[in-house]
């Protein structure tokens, strides 16, 4: 029943448009990965599932699209970069029931490789 409630909430937050909701949104923040500096950062998430990210390694690589759906495994994000050295590198990552984990696969397109990774989200 836990986990019904968190989805819910989790999915009102993806879906409003609210400033309120916005704030409450448990993708929002700072995102570390767990095996580098990598850095992932989500600003915002609209209504439609439109998400505005900064990916940092140290320095800021472009994010050509962010996308966040809730499906039945919870909340999923995509990101695609696009920049030298990561041209069509993606990531597809799921957000733990409580919000502190993501986890997923990192694509390395001019590699042709995937790789397990999670990124642990920063206190403020």
């Amino acid at each position: 029943m836990k986990s019904i409630i968190l989805l819910s909430l989790a999915f009102s937050f993806i879906l409003s448009g609210c400033s309120s909701s916005i704030k409450s949104n448990p993708l929002l923040g700072k995102w570390t990965r767990s095996d580098g500096g990598y850095q992932l950062e989500i600003i915002s998430v609209d209504a439609g599932g439109k998400v505005e990210a900064k990916y940092f390694n140290p320095n800021q690589i472009h994010v050509s699209e962010a996308t966040a759906k809730t499906e039945a495994e919870g909340i999923q994000l995509h990101v695609t970069l696009e920049d030298t050295g990561y041209p069509g590198c993606t990531y597809e990552l799921k957000l733990s029931e409580d919000g502190k984990q993501m986890s997923g696969i990192y694509f390395q397109a001019a590699q042709n490789q995937s790789y397990e990774v999670a990124f642990q989200k920063e206190t403020p």
